[in-house]
């Protein structure tokens, strides 16, 4: 099989993030919430825990999930987490997926850095090379 088969195969983890951002908020409108703060306060949670999957930052943890189930023990895992009904949701492709992302992430935020670093060796030079002007002109 050839690399670009295997990749059309693996799960998209912003796809999976879209989905579930939709499916959470599908969820707890179901449940007659009218926000996400109070929706977070239901199942004790911070908002900001709900708003982070809701804005696409994370995927549903194992936590959140738990804390949605002991609260409403209708929730459906596998509809939330893959938006399929029925069989149980793979935790194991969940979490890899959720791996390949905060590592793909990770590297980003890494090269926005370097970027920035660099920035800031070049001000740092600038600043140097005018500084010895203006002792030169005393």
């Amino acid at each position: 099989m050839n690399k670009s088969n295997k990749k059309s195969r693996k799960a998209n983890p912003e796809f999976i993030k879209k989905g579930q951002a939709e499916r959470l908020q599908e969820f707890f409108i179901s449940k007659n919430f009218r926000s996400r703060n109070a929706f977070a306060e239901a199942i004790g949670v911070s908002s900001s825990s709900i708003n982070e999957v809701i804005w696409g930052y994370k995927l549903i943890s194992k936590n959140l999930f738990s804390r949605i189930k002991r609260k409403f023990p209708d929730a459906d895992e596998n509809w939330l987490l893959n938006g399929e009904k029925g069989e149980p949701v793979s935790n194991t492709r969940v979490a890899e997926d959720q791996q390949d992302y905060n590592r793909n992430e990770e590297a980003r935020l890494i090269q926005q850095q370097s970027k920035l670093i660099d920035q800031q060796r070049d001000t740092i030079d600038q600043l140097i090379r005018q500084i010895e002007i203006l002792k030169g002109e005393r």
